[in-house]
């Protein structure tokens, strides 16, 4: 079999910068941290499933540790490199905006602009049941984004899942992040997810979400889908193929 090409769309700043350069920047940009040394530090960032069981507990980590070391002009530049190709809108899902038509209206303006100036458009939503596949909806009748990040929750509604097919919106599953916040119960619920997802041709892509946060990477989310017999070898590659095509970098395809 030839090596396959890996293309990973779902991926935070906060969670895949490398611990030895968080904790750089930490120290250059003078933050005090609650830790001694540099290991209780990569365990201070780290969303091991003994510290993190739910989604606002992952979150946690990303809004009050990660995304605050890289709070600042200079720490993002450090953290990366490529100009802006598209916009993201993610959040806690509880109380979420998306179900508030009026908060999620401020920001179907901001999407549309954004696609007049060539920007690709992605959303978070319908990760938990606090969005569920209302959230998928609202984003996808508001917003109109190019993809949804997670979205599990849309194997539930046959009317959304129609949506997102006729819509041709490309979703971000990433499993291990899933698993890691209970945004699905095990490996039965997630091939339910995704077997669902196939069987309503709706495209679905494989992502980390996080691989230094969630000590993960794209070969290891592979194997485990294999493993667990939720994916085929055949299926892997079409899921990758979908990657390739909602890549928001030009001649992604």
């Amino acid at each position: 079999m030839l090596p396959r090409e890996l293309t990973d769309l779902h991926i935070h700043v906060g969670a895949a910068v490398a611990p030895h350069i968080l904790w750089s920047i930490a120290h250059q940009q003078g933050f005090k941290l609650p830790v001694k040394d540099y290991w209780e530090f990569v365990q201070l960032i780290s969303a091991s499933p003994d510290k993190v069981r739910s989604l606002d507990e992952y979150l946690h980590i990303l809004h009050t540790v990660t995304e605050k070391i890289q709070s600042s002009p200079a720490a993002i530049e450090r953290s990366v490199y490529e100009s802006v190709i598209g916009i993201d809108l993610a959040g806690s899902e509880e109380h979420a905006m998306e179900l508030r038509p009026k908060d999620a209206e401020q920001y179907a303006g901001l999407y549309a602009r954004a696609r007049e100036a060539g920007l690709k458009t992605t959303v978070h939503t319908g990760e938990t049941p606090g969005t569920g596949a209302d959230g998928v909806r609202a984003v996808i009748e508001l917003l109109r984004p190019h993809r949804i990040g997670h979205g599990v929750q849309a194997a539930w509604d046959d009317n959304v899942m129609k949506m997102l097919r006729e819509q041709d919106i490309t979703l971000e599953i990433c499993p291990s992040s899933n698993l890691s916040t209970r945004a699905v119960s095990g490996w039965d619920e997630m091939k339910h997810v995704v077997r669902t997802f196939l069987d309503r041709k709706v495209k679905i892509t494989i992502n980390t979400d996080g691989p230094y946060l969630l000590d993960t990477d794209m070969k290891r989310e592979i194997e485990l889908l294999l493993q667990h017999g939720i994916l085929d070898d055949a299926e892997v590659d079409q899921c990758l193929s979908w990657a390739r095509e909602a890549s928001f970098l030009e001649g992604g395809s």
